[in-house]
């Protein structure tokens, strides 16, 4: 009868482990698709927010979506800028100076109604700073 009252316990603890341990694999598996998905989701947003700025756009326009980027930069007529949501995405901005001079270019003071003529395709690299 001793063996007997043992051996019961026993058995339900390998029956409990051997069919709760696949239904737990799976809800972790689950759960990291979940979680892989909800990430892939997230980046497309930020590549479809970074490449909502075109060409023939204003800067106040791509201020609204990027922040400039910090280090040194090319002068008014081209700038990186960084993803406000995400400062890892960055692109490259080449603006129209109007009727100035080149020779005066360096001098010129930003100015956001200044048309986007050239805007790279998003990348990622560490935002610099001053």
């Amino acid at each position: 009868m001793k063996i007997k009252a043992n051996f019961i316990p026993t058995v339900f603890l390998a029956a409990a482990c051997f069919f709760g341990a696949p239904h737990k694999a799976e809800s972790q598996l689950r759960d990291a698709a979940d979680g892989q998905k909800k990430h892939e989701d997230w980046l497309w947003d930020r590549l479809f927010e970074a490449e909502s700025i075109k060409a023939g756009m204003t800067r106040a326009d791509l201020l609204k979506v990027f922040g400039e980027d910090g280090g040194l930069q090319g002068g008014p007529s081209s700038q990186r800028f960084v993803l406000r949501s995400c400062h890892l995405i960055k692109v490259n901005v080449k603006f129209e100076l109007g009727d100035a001079p080149q020779a005066a270019a360096p001098s010129l003071t930003l100015d956001n109604r200044m048309k986007i003529t050239d805007i790279s395709k998003p990348y990622l690299e560490p935002m610099y700073m001053d």
